[in-house]
């Protein structure tokens, strides 16, 4: 007796472009993984090389490093301090920048006040003050005071600051905390234009975790966690840290898409997708609801519809009279999300779990004409470059110079010249 396959439009649903969730695992087969989107944002992260390197470059002149532009002399590739150095000078430096970020720094801390929830209906005022409550609460927990003052620091620094808000239990306690990614490990659509970022429909961050962490975030079974295993088997095998350069991990220079500096750690891409998916848009005159429905529920909309004109009918109400739910055929919208590992490999998926149907993170990116972020510090630069040279050739002139008493030959004098006219002109810059 022949085997009887089982198609695989039965196993894993029919190819529909409609949806592009489903249309992607029917392409796969089912199988758990996606490489083209790993792909892609592979090369988002690349496009964003110049983002980094102005962002690093900005960062080394507002603390402190401000002679580490490379430079070429004489077939030599050396940093402008060393340079300097090998010119028998001593590479000075007044760090004006750091001293205006430390003063718009303050004037925003001075300015910070907690937040406020005001009702627009005065009959809502008390569910108002409840929410005022709620989120200086959760204002204290997240010490946002703090968090607020290092982000207006690296906005003005780098440009772009990034936060991720999300549901998770710390300390056996559920509420809403904010994380701060490290742009760096950011990445996003290239194409965006609208600077309010509605226009976004790609987003996703780098995480390097512990094998303990990534077990205690993906793990829910035997299984998974032995499918965690065999994917990070080096990582779960490395119990000792790796102290070579561990410090240096962000370093913009030194990373890569694909492995951690830190190879005791378990690299998994978090990414945000919007998708599309055939939806009913619906409206109840009687309630005055305007939602949306899958394809799959419209079954109940049209029992519902065959309910209401039933019981009309037992009142002697006409057909038209009867206030029936509207519904429309549309093409909606929805955030998908994947954690993703080096390999492809789809940890875990799923419809975006939040109230607002978006994605968890918060950004801004100055100043974003034709999608471009640049750095506020990186205007300040050139003064700071110039004053560096400044007082570094006055310090050079000042140690050169002829100083105290010098015995000259009278004939070396030119003739028409009193020594006290060549004193003068020997100690003069």
């Amino acid at each position: 007796m022949s085997r009887k396959i089982t198609p695989l439009s039965k196993l894993y649903g029919k190819a529909n472009p409609i949806d592009s969730v489903k249309q992607r695992h029917y392409q796969f087969g089912g199988d758990k993984k996606n490489v083209a989107l790993l792909e892609k944002c592979s090369t988002l992260w690349e496009n964003l090389y110049a983002f980094r390197q102005e962002r690093a470059r900005c960062k080394r002149y507002v603390y402190g490093d401000q002679w580490g532009d490379y430079i070429t002399h004489k077939g030599i590739t050396m940093t402008e301090a060393d340079y300097i150095k090998s010119q028998g000078n001593v590479p000075l430096k007044n760090n004006l920048i750091r001293r205006l970020v430390n003063n718009v720094t303050g004037l925003y801390t001075k300015s910070e006040t907690e937040p406020t929830a005001k009702a627009r209906d005065r009959d809502e005022q008390r569910l108002g003050e409840m929410m005022t409550t709620t989120l200086q609460c959760n204002w204290q927990i997240n010490k946002m005071q703090v968090i607020l003052s290092l982000l207006i620091e690296d906005y003005l620094i780098g440009g772009g600051i990034f936060c991720r808000e999300s549901v998770d239990v710390r300390n056996g306690r559920k509420d809403i905390f904010t994380t701060v990614p490290n742009p760096n490990y950011m990445f996003f659509d290239s194409t965006m234009n609208d600077p309010r970022f509605w226009d976004v429909s790609l987003i996703g961050q780098i995480h390097d975790l512990t094998f303990n962490e990534l077990c205690h975030k993906f793990s829910t079974s035997e299984d998974s966690f032995q499918k965690l295993y065999e994917i990070y088997k080096h990582q779960a095998n490395d119990k000792g840290a790796n102290v070579e350069d561990i410090t240096t991990r962000h370093d913009e220079g030194r990373m890569s898409f694909y492995t951690p500096q830190d190879q005791s750690l378990c690299r998994v891409y978090e990414v945000w997708t919007k998708e599309i998916k055939p939806r009913y848009r619906c409206h109840d005159p009687e309630t005055g609801e305007l939602y949306r429905i899958e394809v799959e529920e419209l079954k109940g909309i049209e029992a519902e519809n065959q309910a209401r004109l039933k019981m009309a009918k037992e009142y002697g109400i006409p057909d038209q009279e009867v206030p029936l739910i509207r519904y429309e055929y549309i093409i909606d919208y929805y955030w998908f999300f994947q954690y993703l590992t080096p390999w492809g490999d789809v940890l875990l998926e799923g419809e975006t779990p939040f109230y607002h149907e978006s994605h968890p993170y918060v950004l801004s990116l100055y100043p974003f004409v034709d999608g471009e972020i640049h750095s506020f510090v990186a205007d300040f630069i050139d003064q700071q470059r110039y004053i560096n040279r400044l007082i570094t050739i006055d310090d050079f002139v000042r140690r050169t110079g002829a100083k105290g008493v010098t015995l000259v030959p009278e004939g070396s004098i030119p003739n028409g010249m009193s020594p006290e006219e060549f004193a003068e002109q020997w100690s003069s810059v």
